[in-house]
This record gives C-alpha cells, structure tokens and sequence, in this order.
C-alpha cells in the first residue's frame, strides 16, 4: 500500500511538473515572436482583405512574397526583405503573404501561386480590371540575382519621373502652378541633371494628392531662383494652394519629407481623369499609362486651315496676331491649361493671322472672315485670343454658322457647357421596350446618311454604344461621343434614363449585367466562325438571325470613370478591336508605300515623326537582314493600310548601325524586327510584344488607342547619327545617390552556375538528412537514459525532492 502511495504521489509531481514546464514555454515564445516581429517591422503582412487597400490601390511600386510557414528558403529570404523594406520606407511597399493561412488563400490563387517563395514586383500606377471592375497593378515575377540589392534595383527601376513637372522658364512655371488649384505644389530646385530615385517615389505616392515640379539650376531659371530666394541646392518647398509657401528644412530622407508632406497633402487622391499631365502647357490629360485622347492644340496656317472643311468634326479656333518677334506664348499656354481642363469634346486650333497672311501672300483677311475671325480686332489687340467655334459636318467655311467664344479663359466649366451646347444629337433616346428592341436589331441603315462610306459599309454589321443614366436629358459628354464618331465608325449611340419606372432602363440593365446607372456598355458583333468549323453549316441553320448583322453579339461593359477622356479612348479601341472603324475616312492621308517608310537622317525623322502631334508608329529594323527587313515593312505596310484615317503616323528605321538610338527605346539587336509606339508630346512610349507581326503590331496599336498600354519616360528625344555608329556595348552609369547605407555595405552576392547550384542543394539536403538521423538518434539515447534513471529512483528514493524535477 505505501509503495502504491509513493507511486501515485510520483506520477502527480510528474504531472505537475510537466504542466509547469509547459505554462513556462509560451511565456518564452512571445518574446520570441515580438523580437521577430520588431526586426521584420517594415515587412508588412496581408492578407486577401488587406491586399487590395495596401498593394491594388496604392499608385507606389511594391515587392510582394508569396510563402508558406514550413519554406525554409522564404525564411531565409526574410533578412533581405527587411533591408529592402528599411531603405525604401515611405518610397514602396514590401510585404508578404502566407499561403498557408486560410485568409490568404484567394489572393494566392489570384497570382497563379503554386511554388514558393514567388516574389513579385508590382509597377506604378493602378487600373481598373475591366472583368471586376475593381482596382488592379500590372507587376513581374523576379528572376534576378539573389541579395537586398538587387531587389532594391527591381523596385526602384519601376519608378519613374511621369509625375513630375521639369520646369526651365517662367511660363512653365506659371502653368504649373494653375494646374489643378485644389492642389498643394512641391517644389525641388536642384543642381541634378535628372530626377532622384528619392523624389521620383514621393511623386508616385502622393500622386494626385500633391503636385510635383523640379528645377534644374541653370541661366534659364536663373529668375525663379531669384524668385524664390534659393540660395543652396538642393532646397525643398511647397506652394499652397492660397499661394503662401512652406520651405522643407530637414534631412532629405524619405520619411522625415512624408511627415512634412503629409500636412499639404489633400486626403483622398482626385479622380485620375481630372488630373491634367505633368509637364506644363501642351502635354496631355492622359494617365501615366494613357497616350491618346490627348488634348492637342493644332497649329494651323493657310496651306492647312482649309484641310478642316473636309472633315465632320467640330473645331474651336484661337485666332491670334503675333507682331514680329512675338509669340502670345502665355495666351497659348493658357488657353491650352484650360483646354485640359474642358477635355477633348472637338477639335483644337490655333490660328496665327500674321503667318497666314505671308502663306497667302497678304491676301490672307477674306480667309479669315470667312473661318469667323475678327481681323480689325487682331490688328488692335493682336494677342487677345478669339475663339470662334465651326459646325459639325463638311463645307464649314460655306455655312458660315460659326460662334463666337466671349467668356474669357477663365473659367472652364463655363467654356465646356458652352461647347456642348453647339454639338448636334446624333444619340437615340430609348423611351420605351419597343425603341429598345428595334435600336438592338438596328443594322447599318440606322446610320446617319452622312456617316456611310459605301455600299459594302451598309451591308456590314454595326456595335451599338448605351448609356444608362439617372438624368431625364441626354448628357453633354455622350452627345460629344457621339459626335465624334460620325462618319469615323459603325457605332449606334443609344441611351436610357432610370428617372422614369415604365421605361426600358432597368430590363436593359438587367439583360446586360448593369447593376446600377451611371453606366455605359457595347453591344457588338463577334466575327464569324471559320468555315472549317464541322458545327458551323448546322450551327448557322439553327441560330436565329441576329441584331446588327449575321454574326452573334457580344456584350462588353465599361468599368472606367465616366470621363470623355477614358470613354472616348475606350469606344475608340472597341470600335478598332472589331472593326467597326472605317479604314478611311475623308481627308485622312493614304497608308505608306513599303519604301516610303523608311527614315533615313535625323532631319527625315524630325519632319515624319517628332514635329508631328499624332502618335508615331516606329518599326526599327536590321536593315542588314534583307529579306527580313523587306517582310517586316510588308508587314506595317497592311497594318497601316488596315488603320488608315486613325491619329498615326508610320515609319522604319534602320538601326544595325544606331545602338544608342536603339537601346534607347529599349531594343537590342537581336529583338529586331521591334515596333514602337511613341508620343511626342507626352516624352513616352510603349513597345510592341514580341514576336513582330500583324496580330502583335495591332494590339499595340489598339492597346494605345484605348489608353490601356504599359508606357515608359523618355528624358529626351534619341537621335539618329548621322552615318551610323560602331555597335559598342553601353558603359555602366554611376548610380543614382540614394539612402542604401545598409544594402551598400552588403557584400555582393556570388551568382552561381546551375551545376553549383544543383551541387550546393544536393549538399544541403545530404547534410540536412545527417542532421536528421543524428538528431533521431540523440532522442532515443536520451528516451532510454531517462527510462533506466526512473527505474533506479524508484529501488533508491521512496519520496524525490522538488528540486530534481
């Protein structure tokens, strides 16, 4: 009985022991976990419901890994991760996602995840998924060297300076600072021939929240450093919106200038469409990915001002007298500020009665009356901007029904309504069911006569445009659409209001998955099946026929904002994708020759090309390759003639011998044949996927259009050299100054072969195998050695002190 007792009372103390062990250890752990945590502090970790706030939705670049709990090499990542995370706070975002963890998963799946770590390198900017209609990043998948460095480099080579207004004089500066008054303005004089990695991130993360200008010290702005009292580079400071300003005094660090920055930042972003380009006068509205459905303000003369009466569009002229010497360029700039602002809702230009008169030999003042202009008032005030609007249609000089601007420049909604008011409504009212279903079954006959190229375009299938709104009346900005695709596409422009409960809005919407108004979607024709298909015959006996022509229809919904700006661009690259835009249209210049193409000097390429508003279409070809060479321009040469009347310009340069023209758009020799899509005005551009061709060379061309292609800065125009020049490999840049102390004193990494590679990883496994083993067998020498110590406690000690337990 006492040996029972002694044993019982034994297996208690063990028991409370073993407890008491156990209650010690997670005291232990969460110290363990809050010291790991505070050395991967700036790692930050997601999840599917923080995903999209902290990543999608932020216009910053990111690094994202993608892990598991038991990745032994994700962990062995995470100390990189940290110095990355520590030298880019406040400039990108670094975080992880742990796949194991049941809130994660979508994400995960989301991004195609299967292996582990996947890192990922998020670009600038964001977009709309036009399948969610929520907000979404374009990013790459890392394959580069290992260590933090090289991951800095991935992150900061997305960043570029598209936020950025490089301001070299007076007037720029004065346009910049009018641009978007709700704005504060940043200002950063420097002596720095290009934008720091440092405020090239702050631009991005404060996008649309601050405006961002930089001044290079130089005699150009010699005055604004006067201006400002600038007596050091560089000096920091921002211009509030009441004109007062703040000047920045502290280090020049990423998260000391967010402190500073975050009181004039506004809180929410403005909507991106209000947003005019960085870069003073002239340059676009579009977004940082956006080319076209920019706001263009033509120079027109004598030889070209006659060119606009063969042309449907609406055009609002700037008549104005520059006496010798002058250029009224702060008028021009001024009125192209407002021009943003009011959007590309017709066409601008601007009309210098000086120049006209000496290209129509004196005799220029019956021309100028005859397009609205009021000669005796230029001679008097030759800078004082007129603004005459023409009619929509052909012969405008013959109508004479022009109309005349008085409102000043300085209010733009009063200019915009104004506009909108003289546009013609080509857009069908859908009142009831039955209007409703005869504008789905319309077929090219519903087209206004004017807007029917020929007999073929008749017969051809159409797309039909709806809008759904909650006003009783057509909108100003629809009606503009719709103008402006007379005569340029088959498209039907369509619309219903939800203000009235027995009208056909809310079926429609149903029928086309609108959830609610405002809304705009397409309806258009897919192409036929291709005869080979065995089901087509019987497939095509059984189908009714359908709206709009022979084929089926397909229903696309727009999820941008509903600005002109996006919704012309958008339409545009349907229309395009489906061909529903008119290979021509009248006044458009006939698609290029093979051998017309080609460019030759700088000078041909500055007159094709850089001198001209319209997007420029380069193929950059191997002119040593021959009969590739020779394909290759067959090749643009149907794509040009496919794309005849759009807004492009078409051209092929040899570049076997321009390696510095070539890299510059990011070529090498062996990528060539290469296309390249080029905006003279916004100094960006977008490269055609590879491999060349016809299908790769029209979804950039409609990738553009659509204001949806991946574009890329350029600081300025390459030029061509004279005679060519030795293909050399380029020589490595100093790097950029930057905060790495810690990524810097890093030793670099040794890239390895893939023998070494797969050497050192059978190592590792065989020594991770050993360690294994020995740890087995450790465990059981001690399982056996506690066993027979029990067994001797038990003969020697009836009763074991506490302190041996």
């Amino acid at each position: 009985m006492q040996r029972h007792a002694s044993s019982l009372l034994l297996l208690l103390l063990l028991v409370a022991a073993s407890s008491s062990t156990a209650s010690d250890e997670p005291d232990k752990k969460p110290q363990e976990q809050k010291q790991q945590q505070q050395e991967h502090a700036d790692v930050l970790g997601l999840t599917t419901d923080t995903f999209a706030d902290v990543i999608e939705r932020q216009p910053g670049p990111a690094l994202v890994m993608f892990m598991i709990p038991d990745c032994q090499a994700c962990h062995a990542l995470m100390p990189d991760l940290q110095k990355v995370a520590a030298n880019l706070k406040g400039i990108a975002s670094v975080a992880t996602v742990n796949c194991g963890n049941v809130h994660s998963v979508r994400t995960c799946r989301a991004f195609g995840v299967r292996e582990f770590p996947r890192l990922l390198v998020f670009k600038t900017g964001t977009k709309t998924n036009p399948y969610t209609g929520g907000a979404m990043k374009e990013f790459d998948k890392y394959a580069g060297a290992p260590g933090a460095r090289a991951l800095v480099s991935a992150v900061t080579d997305k960043l570029d300076d598209s936020q950025i207004s490089h301001i070299s004089s007076s007037s720029e500066h004065e346009a910049f600072l009018q641009q978007q008054p709700k704005l504060a303005k940043v200002l950063l004089f420097t002596d720095k021939n290009a934008s720091t990695v440092l405020y090239k991130g702050l631009s991005w993360s404060y996008a649309r929240r601050l405006g961002f200008g930089e001044v290079r010290s130089n005699e150009a702005t010699a005055a604004l450093l006067e201006q400002y009292g600038v007596a050091q580079m560089p000096t920091l400071l921002v211009v509030k919106a009441d004109g007062s300003r703040d000047a920045y005094t502290g280090p020049l660090k990423a998260v000391p200038l967010r402190a500073f920055l975050d009181g004039h930042a506004l809180k929410e972003p403005l909507p991106e469409a209000a947003t005019a380009g960085p870069g003073g006068a002239g340059k676009g509205a579009a977004g940082p990915d956006g080319m076209m459905g920019e706001v263009v303000l033509h120079a027109l003369d004598a030889s070209n001002l006659t060119e606009i009466d063969s042309r449907h569009e609406m055009w609002l002229l700037a008549f104005y007298r520059a006496a010798e010497g002058a250029t009224c360029s702060a008028e021009l700039e001024k009125l192209s500020s407002l021009l943003r602002e009011v959007q590309s809702i017709v066409q601008y230009g601007s009309v210098n009665a000086a120049a006209a008169a000496a290209a129509a030999e004196g005799n220029d003042a019956s021309l100028l009356l005859q397009y609205g202009a009021d000669v005796a008032a230029l001679e008097a005030d030759g800078c004082k901007l007129q603004l005459v609007l023409l009619p929509h249609g052909k012969g405008k000089a013959a109508k004479g029904n022009y109309a005349r601007w008085s409102g000043g420049l300085d209010d733009f909604k009063a200019l915009q309504d104004w506009i909108l008011e003289q546009i013609p409504d080509f857009t069908i009212q859908l009142s009831n069911e039955v209007e409703a279903d005869a504008f789905v079954k319309a077929t090219a006959d519903s087209l206004p006569p004017d807007a029917i190229r020929s007999a073929e375009d008749r017969r051809a299938p159409i797309g039909k445009v709806f809008l759904f709104t909650t006003k009783s009346s057509v909108p100003g900005m629809y009606k503009a659409l719709a103008a402006q695709h007379f005569g340029k596409s088959r498209m039907l422009f369509g619309w219903a209001t939800t203000a009235h409960e027995k009208g056909p809005a809310l079926p429609l919407m149903q029928k086309m998955n609108v959830r609610k108004p405002p809304a705009m979607s397409v309806l258009l024709p897919l192409p036929p099946k291709p005869i080979g298909d065995p089901d087509s015959a019987e497939q095509q006996q059984q189908r009714p026929p359908q709206p709009g022509g022979a084929g089926e229809m397909a229903i696309q919904q727009y999820f941008g904002p509903l600005k002109f700006q996006k919704m012309a661009a958008w339409v545009q690259g349907m229309a395009m994708l489906t061909g529903m835009a008119y290979k021509r249209h009248a006044g458009a210049t006939p698609a290029p020759e093979a051998h017309d193409l080609d460019i030759h000097t700088q000078a041909q390429l500055q007159a094709a090309c850089y001198d001209k508003p319209s997007l420029c279409l380069m193929t950059l070809l191997d002119g040593s390759s021959g009969s590739t060479a020779n394909k290759a321009r067959d090749t643009i040469r149907k794509v040009a003639t496919a794309l005849a009347g759009q807004p492009l310009t078409w051209v092929a340069v040899d570049v076997s011998r321009q390696s510095s023209f070539r890299r510059a758009y990011g070529f090498e020799s062996e990528q060539l044949p290469a296309l390249v899509a080029l905006s003279t005005k916004r100094m960006r551009f977008a490269q055609g996927a590879a491999p060349f061709g016809e299908a790769s060379a029209k979804q950039l061309v409609t990738k553009v259009l659509a204001g949806s292609a991946v574009t890329l800065p350029l600081p300025a125009l390459p030029q061509l050299v004279d005679g060519g020049e030795p293909d050399e490999e380029p020589a490595l840049s100093a790097q950029e100054e930057f905060d790495l102390s810690e990524v810097m004193a890093e030793e670099v990494a040794t890239v390895l072969s893939k023998e070494e590679k797969l050497q050192q990883a059978y190592k590792e496994i065989e020594a991770a195998e050993k360690a294994k083993k020995k740890a087995k067998t450790t465990t059981k020498k001690k399982s056996k050695k506690k066993k027979s110590s029990k067994k001797s406690k038990k003969k020697s000690a009836p009763s074991p002190a506490k302190d041996e337990l």
